[in-house]
C-alpha cells in the first residue's frame, strides 16, 4: 500500500504538529523539574521524591501509570506500556531512597556503559567525583 503525494503531505503535517506538541509540553515540565541538590540528601537519592517530580515525563506518550503507592520501604507502580505491538500490564516496585556507596557507583557506571549504544564501551575513569559533583559531595 502507497501514499499518495497528497496523503503523504498530510500526514508529515500530522506528524510534524505532534512533535511540536511534546516538545512545547516537554519544555513546560522541564521548568519543574527538581534539582539534583533537592533529590540527594545524606548520601542517598530520594528516588519517592524524583518519581512524583519526573511522572509527567515518564507518563507521556505509551506508557501509562495506573497505580503509584508508597508500600513500607518501596513504591510499587503499576503500569501499561506497549510491548511487541500490544499493550500489556507491568508490575515494578522501586525503592524509596537509594544508598549512594561505593557499590552503587560501580554498578551505576556497568549501567551507563551498557547502556550508551550497540558498541562496546568501558568505562576507564574511576573518578568517584563524578556523581559527588552533581551536589557537590566531596
Amino acid at each position: 500500500m502507497s501514499l499518495s503525494k497528497r496523503n503523504y503531505n498530510k500526514a508529515i503535517k500530522i506528524l510534524n504538529y505532534g512533535r511540536q506538541f511534546r516538545i512545547n509540553q516537554i519544555k513546560k515540565w522541564k521548568e519543574e523539574i527538581p534539582s539534583i541538590k533537592e533529590l540527594v540528601k545524606n548520601n542517598e537519592i530520594l528516588l519517592e521524591n524524583w518519581f512524583s517530580k519526573y511522572i509527567k515525563l515518564i507518563n507521556f506518550g505509551a506508557r501509562q501509570f495506573d497505580l503509584i503507592k508508597k508500600q513500607d520501604n518501596k513504591i510499587k507502580l503499576i503500569y501499561t506500556n506497549y510491548a511487541n505491538s500490544k499493550k500489556k500490564v507491568f508490575i515494578n516496585y522501586l525503592p524509596i531512597k537509594i544508598k549512594i556507596d561505593n557499590d552503587f557507583q560501580y554498578f551505576f557506571g556497568l549501567w551507563c556503559g551498557d547502556r550508551l549504544g550497540s558498541g562496546r564501551f568501558g568505562v576507564a575513569n574511576k573518578n568517584k567525583g563524578l556523581l559527588c559533583s552533581c551536589w557537590n559531595k566531596k
